[in-house]
């Protein structure tokens, strides 16, 4: 099946515009040329005129019939020169006997009794010929305006082809300037002004173009905010980070210098140093490594796979593996699950354990050992809630952070729908994370 091809708009505007043109020329014709005409019939027909161009015509047709040596009886002679001269009706007489007459050549001859009344109008004159044979007398009747039939018929398809141009550039006019400010719109983006905006006006291909202009200047204009915003934020981070570097390094630094001198008064001194340079060296590393995955986590091009799972046996997993990675950090764990039913949720598995992770590492910072980490598992109102709470140690309320665990955490929530907060208080830390699930 043959598609039917759409005719642009743009296109079907133009065929109007010609459309219009062409019968505005055609309508302002009609009084023009009618005009062109009777001032040609004036001229033509004005006795001085007339005169003298007919007396011009006999003076060429006797040369004629001189050079030719015709008789009053070669008719196809007089035929020949009164086709060259169309314009004109002729009768060649002698008396009553006629010898040619444009009117009936080459039918029969009328008698002279039987003369035509067209030579006898106003505008028919009389002249004597001389033949080779006999001097005859010939009436003519000239129409001079048909010699200027061209002359008129070429100034009336002028004028109408100049007020066809002249009508058609005007109803262009707008579509050309509209063109132009589209060209200027497009070099001031090219400048640089992407805040610039092209007006669109119309229904048509042009303003489709210019609607596609603004939307391309607003596009590389969102790219540009978003690149100076992720150069301020990452230069924020590094700023941040090199602080939450520095403190810890300066201890390492410091404890390896007592330890190189050999600045301590015992071997449990020495012991304390080593464990402090060890403490502070992992957490150099955890900060790197928050560091590294917050630049991941930026790139838009990140790949996620999200499955079908089984809610319970997954987040139960989960809080075992956290449980076991706290109880060896001297945590006590209490689990409260309350997912009486099995339901199924939409995961990215690496990406949700990283979750887990950052609860762990937080909880390691800053929660205190003697009182319980409590970890509570619910389903409310289509949603299945994880929620983490603990007391905050006072030895790490001064410990600094740039808090890239939680933004990580954050983000990650937000790729699976689902949201998160979080409560920080001097004494007590809390976290909810909510994620949509569905009853298996």
């Amino acid at each position: 099946m043959i598609s039917k091809i759409k005719p642009s708009k743009l296109g079907v505007i133009l065929l109007v515009y010609v459309v219009i043109s062409a019968g505005v020329a055609f309508i302002l014709n009609i009084p023009f040329y009618s005009a062109v005409e009777s001032i040609v019939k004036d001229v033509s027909e004005g006795k001085t005129y007339f005169k003298r161009e007919a007396d011009q015509l006999m003076d060429d047709f006797q040369i004629y019939v001189n050079d030719k040596n015709i008789s009053s009886n070669d008719v196809e002679d007089i035929s020949n020169w009164n086709n060259d001269n169309w314009f004109v009706s002729m009768k060649v007489y002698e008396g009553d006997k006629i010898f040619y007459d444009t009117l009936y050549y080459p039918n029969e001859l009328p008698d002279k009794s039987e003369e035509n009344e067209f030579y006898s109008s106003s505008m028919a004159r009389h002249y004597e010929i001389q033949f080779s044979d006999i001097k005859a007398s010939v009436v003519i009747v000239a129409l001079f305006r048909f010699r200027f039939q061209n002359f008129i018929d070429a100034v009336s398809i002028t004028f109408m082809a100049i007020t066809f141009i002249v009508t058609f550039l005007l109803l262009l006019s707008r579509k050309i300037k509209y063109l132009r400010k589209i060209e200027m719109g497009i070099k001031i983006v090219e400048s640089g002004s992407l805040k610039y905006r092209i007006p669109v006006k119309g229904n048509d291909e042009l303003s489709s173009l210019a609607s596609s202009i603004n939307e391309m200047s607003q596009a590389l204009d969102n790219q540009l905010i978003k690149e100076r915003e992720m150069k301020n934020k990452n230069k924020d981070i590094v700023t941040s980070i090199s602080h939450d570097v520095r403190t810890p390094l300066t201890s390492v630094i410091c404890y390896l210098d007592l330890i190189k001198d050999h600045k301590y008064n015992s071997p449990e001194q020495l012991e304390q140093y080593i464990k402090n340079v060890r403490l502070k060296a992992y957490q150099i590393k955890d900060l790197t490594d928050d560091l590294f995955t917050h630049f991941v986590n930026s790139e838009e091009e990140v790949s996620k796979k999200y499955e079908k799972i089984n809610a319970n046996e997954f987040i139960f997993q989960l809080l075992l593996d956290s449980s076991y990675t706290l109880e060896e950090k001297g945590f006590h764990i209490k689990i409260e699950n309350e997912l009486y039913n099995q339901y199924h949720i939409y995961v990215d598995v690496t990406q949700f354990r990283r979750i887990f992770d950052n609860l762990c590492s937080n909880i390691i910072k800053y929660a205190r050992r003697d009182r319980p980490i409590v970890f509570l598992i619910k389903v409310e109102d289509g949603k299945l809630l994880i929620i983490q709470k603990n007391k905050v140690s006072n030895i790490h309320k001064n410990v600094e952070s740039f808090g890239i665990g939680l933004k990580n955490c954050e983000k990650i929530i937000a790729y699976h729908n689902g949201s998160i907060n979080v409560n920080s208080g001097d004494k007590e830390f809390s976290i909810e994370i909510s994620i949509p699930v569905n009853e298996s």
